[in-house]
């Protein structure tokens, strides 16, 4: 088995919906605690996504996942942070917890507590993206990772469970950007909202007894933000 060294890495074995070359993940990697490390992965259907299934190797380490927006081909703003799992198994599922993500594309990015083969990679293109920064265990992922790395060279191949939403309730959020109030506008007459910032923190909570809603986030900094609605629906928005 050939072997390389790098800062750190992730494999994400993906499930595909239709059929692809198979990739050969024959190059062991020796991954390094204390870095945060990513790849680009794309999401073709609306839905919520429930779990990312990564194929690695039972060491023991301890392991923390975030999800960045895209911009312009490198990691953007962070938009969900895992709990802390432990590689136990070869096979683990790590929980997005109905973090909704619209179809486009993504990086999702692995940070190590400790050194380790812990994973395999492909080593066949030289052109595959990976972004990386140092990054203590202990602490939180970035908010933005404009200040990440880039090396090329490594496919870390993943997949991401979407499952779609029933069309019973069905809803739109308007405009986006905003830069005070929003629209929201409903199939249905009740239903709970919840707006929370970038760090995971909520800032408002409203119950809506109308088709039409408006939301008042002018007392909000500016900044992203995520409207949640009824536990299900979540929505992104840009305050300008």
């Amino acid at each position: 088995m050939k072997k390389t060294l790098i800062f750190i890495a992730l494999q994400l074995q993906v499930i595909f919906a239709i059929a692809q070359t198979p990739l050969n993940f024959d190059t062991e990697i020796l991954s390094s605690g204390n870095y945060i490390v990513g790849v680009p992965y794309e999401v073709s259907s609306v839905g919520a996504t429930n779990q990312i299934k990564i194929n690695c190797k039972a060491t023991g380490t301890e392991a923390k996942f975030g999800v960045y927006a895209d911009d312009e081909g490198a990691p953007g703003e962070l938009i969900f942070h895992s709990n802390t799992i432990t590689l136990t198994e070869d096979e683990v599922m790590v929980s997005l917890e109905n973090t909704v993500l619209e179809p486009g594309k993504y990086w999702i990015m692995v940070n190590y507590k400790s050194n380790g083969y812990h994973v395999n990679a492909n080593v066949s293109d030289p052109l595959s993206k990976v972004y990386y920064t140092q990054q203590r265990f202990s602490e939180s992922f970035p908010v933005s990772a404009a200040e990440f790395d880039l090396y090329y060279g490594h496919q870390f191949p993943f997949s991401i469970e979407v499952i779609e939403k029933p069309k019973s309730f069905e809803m739109e959020v308007y405009p986006n950007p905003t830069v005070d109030d929003v629209h929201i506008q409903a199939n249905q007459k009740e239903y709970m909202v919840h707006v929370y910032d970038s760090q995971a923190k909520k800032v408002l909570s409203q119950f809506c007894q109308n088709y039409k809603t408006e939301l008042e986030l002018k007392t909000l900094q500016k900044g992203t933000y995520y409207i949640v609605i009824e536990g299900e629906e979540t929505f992104r928005i840009l305050k300008n």
